[in-house]
């Protein structure tokens, strides 16, 4: 059996009304269905994916279908497409999106013989409005460089870190033990961080391969505590990749630290301001612990009265309650109540 080029791995959560569009936009690629596989990874979706895709199994031997026992979320989901691919290179999707299929198999072409790590490429967003915009940064097309230097000079440059907007060699990322975080929300940004800094060879292409269709009634643009402790603990995973790059680069790790301390230091904020802080600290529904909140919001270090609330707590609320007003007192009383239990 022909080893695919490349495998695109979807994961699948209630995608009945888009995963069609999805899928018709990967097989308009001209490419033989033996030289590329197409996995769909539902999550424990209640409306199983199965029900929405029997037609496109029967017609499509090159569609494999995996289900989830338990749900894993979007990290999770992602991990097992990429145990199960069979691919060289990998390509991650999102159901409600749409890969654009005009230069992938030049893209593809070229990469088989260079063999790098990543495959740099370009993402289209599209508004609800029918606009589009697609960042772009300096790199000369076909250029290839390594991750670090990547990451030193370009990385904050009209960068979409998303990792559908890359394609990754399948046996690199099985290397380097680092899957996606399983449970959680927010489990890519640090991700593709890590692995475009360790890469050793990056290829860039100037062209859009894929279409990432706005939607601001998702998740991530809700105020829910469960949001917040995500971004919090997103946060403290970049500080933790700052850490790893800073023997090879503190220009970087530098970037990376003060990235991670504005994603906790900005959410708490909003915390206070929209719910009650202490709910960010419900790990329900978002796969985030008590510990890892604490530990990422000891990194602000760069915020002394932040700081001194972190270690010192039962200090704090008493000053809290002589220094505010008695609703902000009330707050910061059951605040502390809460983490006490």
């Amino acid at each position: 059996m022909q080893t695919p080029i490349i495998s695109y791995i979807i994961p699948y959560y209630n995608g009945q009304d888009t995963i069609e569009r999805q899928l018709d936009s990967i097989y308009a690629i001209p490419l033989e269905e033996n030289e590329f596989e197409v996995i769909i990874v539902d999550d424990c979706s209640p409306l199983p994916a199965k029900e929405h895709l029997s037609n496109y199994l029967q017609i499509h031997p090159n569609l494999h279908l995996i289900r989830h026992s338990t749900n894993k979320r979007q990290g999770g989901a992602k991990n097992t497409g990429i145990r199960a691919a069979k691919g060289i290179y990998i390509a991650l999707a999102d159901q409600d999106d749409t890969i654009d299929p005009t230069h992938i198999k030049e893209t593809l072409i070229q990469a088989i013989t260079q063999q790098p790590d990543v495959i740099l490429c370009q993402a289209r967003k599209i508004f609800s409005n029918g606009k589009t915009q697609t960042p772009m940064h300096s790199l000369r097309n076909g250029e290839i460089i390594s991750g670090t230097h990547f990451c030193e000079n370009y990385y904050n440059v009209a960068f979409s870190a998303s990792p559908w907007s890359n394609i990754y060699r399948r046996e690199y990322l099985i290397a380097s033990h680092r899957p996606m975080e399983e449970n959680t929300l927010l489990e890519d940004v640090d991700w593709v961080q890590y692995h475009l800094f360790y890469a050793k060879k990056i290829m860039n292409f100037n062209y859009p391969i894929y279409n990432w269709y706005a939607n601001t009634q998702s998740i991530t643009h809700t105020t829910s505590p469960r949001l917040y402790a995500a971004c919090i603990a997103h946060g403290y995973r970049k500080i933790e990749n700052s850490k790893l790059f800073r023997t090879t680069s503190p220009q970087f790790a530098n970037i990376v630290l003060e990235d991670g301390q504005y994603n906790i230091y900005t959410k708490i904020r909003k915390a206070w301001k929209v719910k009650r802080p202490w709910q960010i600290f419900d790990s329900s529904g978002c796969g985030e612990t008590d510990s890892v909140i604490w530990d990422s919001l000891s990194q602000l270090t760069w915020d002394n009265w932040t700081g001194f609330l972190i270690r010192n707590r039962t200090l704090a609320a008493v000053i809290m309650t002589l220094a505010f007003p008695l609703r902000w007192a009330f707050l910061f009383k059951q605040f502390i109540l809460h983490i006490s239990d």
